[in-house]
């Protein structure tokens, strides 16, 4: 399997021709000296005063003294007494019996200490699900990599990190194709629906109701809903980027495409990118084809905000749409701006 993923990503670096400018712009400021890099949240910085957070220190407690690999938090109550014994800081100035909102680990995702020494990636080996008290409700196994015998499952979050799907690859065909299963459970740790399919990678909708991915080698991006039924399918198109509204009612996908019918001696100019545009049920809602081209079409991304659909291209333009399609206004970005444009 990894080998062919390999295949996979080398042939897409292949029919991307050449680098985005965003690309070059990151190698020219390193080769400057002048590279930026994005300082890490601590907890004081996620702390106001209605919303704490217990230490990460006190996870690792609950987790066990397992690697934590990814934590979803939940909101409670409690006083401020409980709040100190559980490890939150900066509740000098309030009294004992104060009640604040605080965010605990609800669900901590925890790998092998052994496995990361030995294949230097954290890959995770179960799920947890806590109450707010700290108390373990459920604790559900994932595959684990295991040379020559069998590939690890991925773990999808929601948008909204209400609902996880866990990817688990469990058959490989006479194509080399791999036939996955794929379970999804809310963050209570109950378990939803699942079903099996063939597609490389999933994105789970914010209302947990509908999946979408990519099928092997350049296959279609398909649209699932929760009984396993195709919704749509996209032929024949590169997978770019996806963003979710924030109910799940649409997504908006960006579709690369290459035009082998274009003679030219510089392939980046077969290249275009599509905005499709999508809803709940997989009816097309509207697009916008060939939205960039050439440089542009490389590394483009999308984001839904505020019912707001925005396209960045690889030359640092922005495209504001409505959610019907009209187009509000065009920007020109920048580097900074590209780099945090998923943030």
């Amino acid at each position: 399997m990894f080998e062919k993923v390999l295949i996979v990503l080398m042939i897409g670096c292949f029919l991307l021709g050449m680098a985005t400018k965003a690309e070059v712009e990151e190698v020219k400021e390193e080769a400057e000296g002048t590279t930026t890099t994005e300082s890490s949240v601590n907890e004081s910085d996620n702390n106001s005063e209605t919303d704490y957070q217990i230490s990460a220190a006190k996870i690792s407690k609950v987790a066990q003294g397992d690697t934590i690999t990814n934590v979803i938090f939940g909101d409670t109550e409690m006083t401020v007494s409980e709040a100190r014994a559980k490890g939150v800081g900066g509740l000098e100035q309030k009294s004992a019996d104060e009640r604040i909102k605080v965010k605990y680990p609800k669900v901590v995702m925890v790998s092998d200490k052994k496995d990361i020494e030995k294949y230097k990636e954290a890959l995770v080996e179960s799920i947890k699900f806590f109450d707010n008290r700290g108390k373990l409700k459920k604790e559900i196994p994932v595959q684990k990599l295991i040379l020559g015998k069998q590939s690890p499952a991925d773990i999808t979050v929601s948008k909204n990190e209400q609902y996880l799907a866990i990817n688990t690859p469990i058959r490989e065909d006479e194509k080399g194709i791999w036939e996955n299963n794929t379970v999804v459970f809310n963050s209570e740790g109950d378990r939803l629906w699942g079903f099996e399919h063939n597609l490389v990678a999933i994105y789970l909708s914010p209302n947990g109701e509908y999946m979408v991915g990519q099928g092997w080698e350049s296959g279609p991006v398909v649209v699932y809903n929760k009984k396993g039924k195709i919704l749509r399918e996209l032929e024949n198109n590169e997978f770019n980027d996806i963003s979710f509204s924030e109910d799940g009612s649409y997504f908006a996908v960006i579709i690369g495409k290459i035009d082998w019918g274009i003679k030219t001696e510089t392939h980046v100019d077969r290249q275009s990118a599509d905005l499709v545009v999508i809803d709940a049920q997989g009816n097309e809602l509207w697009s916008k084809e060939k939205i960039a081209k050439g440089w542009e079409a490389s590394g483009v991304k999308v984001k839904i905000s505020d019912n707001t659909i925005i396209v960045i291209t690889g030359e640092f333009k922005v495209y504001y749409f409505s959610k019907d399609g009209k187009l509000l206004k065009v920007e020109k970005s920048n580097l900074g701006q590209y780099r945090s444009f998923k943030g």
